[in-house]
């Protein structure tokens, strides 16, 4: 077996592995509770949140669009997720799209 060096460092910094849904979702929403990001860097540029929606304590990825009325609340929509008018994402990640009228909670949606 080949010999190799492994290191570490110590640190007090915040660490959290982000391997799976819930733990992605929890890194995000720690980012933005805090003085870590300004709250209006949480929505990308580029994403598009239509008239009457609403988005709180959430984080919005590049070219991501968030349709009339829709309200995300505690969520990750990544980039280029489309949010229907009038659906309701809490407490989510939203990889892929949610269609107008639904609502999802506690959710991971990632397109197949």
């Amino acid at each position: 077996m080949q010999q190799r060096a492994l290191f570490a460092l110590q640190t007090n910094d915040y660490w959290l592995d982000a391997g799976r849904p819930e733990s992605y979702l929890r890194a995000n929403l720690d980012l933005i509770s805090g003085a870590r990001i300004d709250r209006d860097d949480a929505v990308h540029a580029s994403a598009v949140l239509a008239p009457e929606c609403e988005v709180r304590d959430s984080v919005v990825g590049a070219g991501a669009h968030i349709g009339k009325g829709a309200r995300v609340v505690d969520s990750v929509i990544g980039p280029r997720a489309v949010i229907g008018d009038g659906a309701v994402v809490e407490r989510s990640v939203a990889l892929g799209d949610v269609a107008a009228s639904h609502v999802v909670r506690d959710t991971l949606i990632a397109p197949v």
